[in-house]
């Protein structure tokens, strides 16, 4: 998702700076947006170290000049993930160090660059398990926590000119993917959709690039699942 984010964002004139552990990934993506005639910095980090987030902020600032959108993607479902009483507390430890942690350090130096750029957007990547039931505790939580996290920056920072927004996946033909279905064999089949499928990666970019976009202008602390219905019926 990280990737089609970055191509879909270039693709609309966004100059582009990653942030990811996987520094053989993220040199793809970046000559993937640089192929499209877009400035693109990767920026090897671990977001749920806050050092890390803090020079890599401030490197593409000194780059760029401005900062106008934040994108928190990042995640991880982690494999021992289970039901509550046999969860390792190590597990909910390093699932909280990522998607929690990750986020708010990347609000918490991002934000005071957007509002002195004059505002802008940022957009968090949560799950529909924030807002439902799930037998992944440790993930579920997480991602309501972003949700909360995504409500508090929206009322915080109206008054300086930044929205926030919250997309709330569904299942997405992602690596993480095969960790749902690895864990449970009955995820892979996606009865409980309306749609009958899971999303492509794409399809999570184009409302990310809207809800960064000036196009979505009236719109802050809103969550919006893209999860082919499964949490309306």
């Amino acid at each position: 998702m990280g990737r089609a984010i970055a191509l879909r964002l270039a693709r609309e004139g966004a100059r582009v700076a990653i942030l990811d552990i996987d520094s053989r990934a993220g040199d793809e993506t970046v000559r993937r947006v640089e192929a499209l005639g877009r400035e693109c910095v990767l920026h090897a980090c671990d977001i749920s170290r806050g050092d890390e987030v803090a020079a890599a902020v401030a490197a593409t600032v000194a780059r760029f000049g401005s900062l106008h959108v934040l994108v928190n993607n990042a995640g991880i479902m982690h494999p021992d993930d289970d039901l509550l009483e046999n969860l390792e507390e190590s597990a909910w430890d390093q699932t909280f160090a990522v998607n929690v942690q990750g986020p708010f350090h990347c609000c918490h130096f991002a934000l005071p660059h957007i509002v002195a750029s004059g505002g802008g957007a940022v957009v968090t990547i949560a799950s529909m398990a924030a807002v439902m039931g799930t037998l992944r505790p440790a993930y579920g939580t997480s991602k309501a926590a972003l949700v909360a996290l995504t409500l508090c920056v929206a009322r915080q920072f109206a008054s300086r000119h930044v929205r926030a927004n919250a997309i709330l996946p569904g299942g997405v033909n992602t690596p993480m993917l095969e960790t749902v279905m690895k864990y449970r064999a009955s995820a892979a089949q996606p009865t409980y959709r309306p749609l009958q499928r899971f999303a492509e990666p794409d399809e999570i970019a184009a409302v990310t690039a809207f809800l960064a976009s000036d196009e979505s202008s009236h719109l802050t602390g809103s969550l919006f699942p893209v999860d082919g219905g499964a949490t309306a019926v």
